[in-house]
């Protein structure tokens, strides 16, 4: 007698897929997704990358400024975050991650043909979002970051610390090199403890992803002075994740001619999660940016 087992894939908090909105990637993960959408028509479409550690709900505050004047409006888990599949906070190629958001925005863009495409990100996901719209210049209308991670990490900067690096994520890809503190991302300490006791969120960094963050990195000192896209990029001015400097270099060396720069002196890191008062103006902002581009009234 033959027993089959079907194995029923499942989000990292226990939920069925199948009880879930997601896609499958070419590796053949479960790809966690949220979608927010405008009361009346559709007018813009905006993918939304979360950051290293992250995960796409906690852009729902966010997603209303776009969703409020008429943006549909699509996130996802990168793999190993939040509820997607994978190793966790790790993958052996951040090309992949790239990947994922263009075959997420092809799903997106088959339902709502003809609506313009803008791509927001993150920290991490702000990375991402420079080196998906270079590679792809005409997919996107525009790119809007906040706290991008462009420059690499000067305590990795060392050619003898990149050979150490290298040769951990060889031999010990899941070995935890270091942990970002949450308390350091923001001013507001509700939002903290929220983050702090998130299940979903985890800022563990393996041997393996700091490596591919080296490389990002390594690949956007040659990407930036060649970007052309339309973007404006949001930085909090004490921010100790993320330089300050490299969202000012990008502005200054960019060979696009539509490209705007807002610093947040007294914010931290994660502007979507700053005081009210901060995160509001920033969201305004963002708001005010794409009614422009849109030519929207309201």
């Amino acid at each position: 007698m033959f027993y089959f087992i079907f194995l029923v894939a499942k989000t990292f908090s226990g939920k069925p897929f199948t009880d879930v909105s997601h896609f499958v990637n070419a590796d053949g993960l479960h790809i966690f997704t949220n979608c927010w959408e405008p009361k009346g028509d559709v007018k813009f479409l905006v993918c939304m990358l979360h950051g290293f550690g992250g995960h796409c709900i906690r852009f729902n505050e966010l997603a209303s400024y776009f969703t409020e004047i008429g943006g549909l409006v699509f996130s996802h888990d990168h793999i190993g975050h939040g509820e997607s599949e994978g190793s966790r906070t790790t993958v052996d190629d951040y090309n992949k991650l790239i990947r994922d958001t263009y075959q997420h925005v092809d799903i997106v863009m088959e339902k709502y043909p003809g609506k313009p495409v803008y791509i927001f990100g993150q920290s991490m996901g702000g990375a991402l979002a420079v080196l998906a719209a270079h590679a792809k210049p005409t997919l996107f209308k525009g790119v809007i970051l906040v706290g991008p991670m462009l420059l690499i990490d000067p305590g990795l900067q060392s050619s003898f610390r990149r050979v150490l690096i290298k040769m951990a994520a060889y031999l010990a890809p899941n070995v935890v090199l270091t942990s970002l503190p949450e308390s350091r991302g923001s001013r507001d300490q509700d939002e903290i403890k929220i983050s702090q006791e998130d299940p979903l969120k985890s800022s563990d960094v393996k041997s393996e992803m700091a490596l591919q963050l080296l490389r990002i990195g390594e690949q956007l000192e040659v990407v930036m002075p060649q970007f052309t896209c339309p973007f404006i990029t949001l930085h909090g001015g004490d921010d100790f994740t993320c330089s300050v400097e490299a969202s000012k270099l990008i502005h200054r060396v960019a060979k696009s001619e539509d490209k705007t720069l807002k610093i947040y002196e007294l914010c931290r890191h994660d502007l979507v999660h700053e005081l009210q008062e901060d995160r509001i103006k920033c969201f305004t902002d963002i708001q005010n940016w794409l009614k422009e581009r849109l030519q929207l009234n309201s």
